[in-house]
């Protein structure tokens, strides 16, 4: 069944590999779970929670909801899952901006990063498939710089940096 709002399609990239897929959750994720939270969360315990909130078995999921981007007030929002490494308990942190909206604009619902890599990397988002790309130049550098860098490569591009 098709639940209105939802491209039903996940990105997951794992960096240990430097591999990507899209992913088509069961649909009685977006019946029972509304939201970037609640389908986040789920999807959270159903790979199963690491025991240290820093290995690499820790993902971070960005969720997008089903209005994400429209034209209605305040739906530029997006979320991120995880464990916490400050309360060890899964938790969800929201923010606005374009990060959420250009994630639609690709056709994906959200984006779940697996795995660590073995020297700084960032991400190059497109609909089917995630380019991992070297970021040493980058290691150390605030967020604005980041940012600033990233988007001199990639005009028109939206960032998200950690």
């Amino acid at each position: 069944m098709n639940y209105a709002g939802y491209f039903h399609r996940l990105l997951l990239v794992d960096l240990a590999s430097g591999t990507s897929k899209v992913w088509t959750p069961p649909a009685e994720l977006w019946k029972r779970f509304l939201g970037g939270k609640g389908a986040g969360l789920k999807i959270l315990y159903d790979l199963g929670l690491p025991g240290d909130p820093f290995s690499p078995e820790n993902p971070l999921i960005f969720m997008t909801g089903p209005v994400t981007g429209s034209p209605i007030p305040t739906s530029a929002r997006s979320c991120v899952v995880f464990l916490s490494p400050l309360t060890n308990s899964a938790v969800d942190s929201h923010a606005g901006g374009h990060f959420g909206p250009a994630l639609r604009r690709l056709g994906l619902d959200g984006l779940i990063i697996l795995g660590r890599a073995e020297k700084p990397v960032y991400l190059e988002i497109r609909p089917d498939r995630a380019l991992v790309h070297p970021a040493e130049a980058l290691w150390g550098q605030g967020i604005f710089a980041t940012e600033r860098a990233l988007k001199e490569r990639h005009p028109g591009a939206e960032v998200a940096s950690i």
